[in-house]
């Protein structure tokens, strides 16, 4: 079985918002994220939710490449790197935030029907805008990757970290080159639409590593920044993760989701 993790952004909701400005919350489109964008979003959704996600579904079927910025890179690595069918997994990274989760959802959705089984997990403070939010979520997103290198031990390993924030796909990029079972770093460029293979160094084969941490950090961040060294010093040096470093996709979305199958 190849294991196939795709980290997730927004691009789906916003193209989506883009083509149907009149069926899409504005909440989704705002530039200025806060936990309160995502209560009013929440709310600007009760009892709607699960006819939205339809929707964007919907959407995403007459296109999925064009929608969706995960899907053009997973679709197009299908294509590009199999000569004969496999039994492929496919893992979505959500941001902690309910736009997040959307999309997450969306694509989920979309990938079980075609016939790929999808699980979806939320990192915990990934994409909260507050640095030291940011900082932690940095760090769960790499124990996040650990536990599924972990889980998913004996399959080949895929990563496409083309959905998502600049930093937090680095990373992505960074942790997954900790597995021996690493086949594959996809990314889809936008200026040639071309899928590109990243190089991967052997970093599974790291020791010796030290995490100092420079005094800007500890002034910047304070307490937390020992709370992240340690962390990262599970995941990268001792192979090990923190089980509170994600969480499932929210019920009121689950349910939806249940209800789509």
């Amino acid at each position: 079985m190849d294991i196939h993790i795709l980290s997730v952004g927004t691009s789906v909701i916003r193209n989506y918002c883009k083509t149907n400005p009149s069926s899409c919350p504005k909440q989704l489109v705002s530039r200025d994220w806060t936990p309160e964008v995502d209560e009013e979003l929440k709310r600007s959704l009760e009892g709607k939710l699960c006819n939205f996600l339809d929707d964007v579904v919907q959407y995403v079927n007459k296109d999925p490449k064009g929608a969706s910025a995960e899907l053009n890179s997973f679709l197009s690595a299908m294509q590009d790197l199999y000569s004969e069918e496999r039994d492929v997994r496919v893992v979505l990274l959500c941001s902690d935030t309910f736009a997040g989760e959307i999309a997450c959802a969306v694509i989920k959705i979309y990938l079980d029907i075609k016939g790929y089984p999808t699980e979806a997990l939320v990192v915990k403070e990934l994409g909260r805008p507050k640095a030291s939010r940011f900082y932690r979520g940095i760090a769960n997103l790499a124990c996040t990757l650990r536990y599924l290198m972990d889980v998913y031990k004996d399959a080949d390993l895929y990563v496409s970290p083309t959905g998502g924030f600049k930093p937090e796909s680095a990373f992505t990029y960074l942790t997954a080159m900790l597995s021996p079972r690493l086949k594959a770093v996809y990314y889809i460029r936008e200026m040639s639409n071309e899928l590109v293979l990243l190089p991967i160094l052997p970093l599974s084969t790291m020791v010796g590593v030290k995490f100092d941490v420079p005094d800007v950090y500890r002034e910047k961040y304070g307490f937390d920044v020992e709370l992240v060294k340690r962390k990262l010093e599970k995941v990268f040096i001792e192979r090990k993760y923190d089980n509170d470093c994600w969480k499932p996709l929210c019920k009121e979305i689950m349910e939806c989701i249940t209800s789509h199958k």
